[in-house]
């Protein structure tokens, strides 16, 4: 697989590429230095589409958050877990036999 790193500071770029460079499954690093303009993207979609879009945003999900805890709540109570419990043996039991014959190589 080919990586690539964006990095802050030029005097991390030597350390990830020996770190990441002898590592069997990397092809190829690339990594390029750039600013660190941050993660807060909260201000800049307020000023774009307006504090309403956020509020309708966060109502949405809250109501569909309600709507389905209270489906799963009540599909449980007249389920149970037993449905659950055998998909989960199955499906451990595929992903076994699939490592088994390096399905994942």
């Amino acid at each position: 697989m080919d990586l690539f790193l964006t990095l802050s500071d030029a005097d991390f770029e030597q350390p990830a590429e020996q770190a990441f460079t002898p590592l069997a499954t990397v092809n190829r690093v690339s990594i390029r230095v750039v600013p660190n303009r941050g993660r807060n993207f909260g201000p800049l979609l307020v000023e774009t589409y307006g504090p309403l879009a956020l509020i309708v945003g966060f109502v949405a999900a809250w109501a569909s958050a309600v709507a389905s805890v209270h489906w799963m709540v009540g599909w449980l109570k007249s389920h149970g877990l037993s449905l659950f419990g055998w998909y989960r043996i199955a499906l451990a039991g595929a992903v076994y036999l699939a490592m088994r014959l390096d399905f994942f190589a």
